[in-house]
């Protein structure tokens, strides 16, 4: 398969040519960024879970099955799993350097009404 017909392969599978470099676009945007390092502080267990297992069936493919041609390619892909959890962590960490720096605002406090488990007025 040459590179015009997998290019072409993979345009009509629907792959695009992104037209914005992505890191650059959560690292601008303060709300993705909070919601990604957040996610990764929340959910930090299951989703390296989630990006162990698919590493695990690379690992044992690549060890019991994988052809001598494929090592690589496999490798590679385990490169790019690992390369995922740390994107998360450099989001995260971003993120917090960017709260020290401006000092963490404050959290809303719940109105009186709220807190005691009334409907506020509107």
């Amino acid at each position: 398969m040459t590179f015009e017909i997998l290019e072409q392969y993979l345009y009509s599978r629907g792959r695009t040519e992104p037209n914005v470099d992505l890191d650059a676009h959560i690292l601008a945007d303060e709300d993705k960024l909070a919601r990604i390092a957040g996610t990764w502080r929340d959910r930090k267990e299951e989703i390296m879970l989630v990006v162990g297992a698919q590493m695990a069936k690379i690992e044992v493919y690549l060890v019991n099955k994988a052809p001598p041609v494929e090592v690589t390619v496999m490798r590679q892909a385990l490169a790019e799993l690992m390369s995922v959890l740390q994107l998360f962590a450099k989001y995260e960490s971003e993120y917090e350097r960017r709260e020290k720096k401006t000092g963490a605002e404050p959290e809303p406090q719940a109105s009186n009404a709220e807190t005691q488990g009334e409907q506020p007025v509107l």
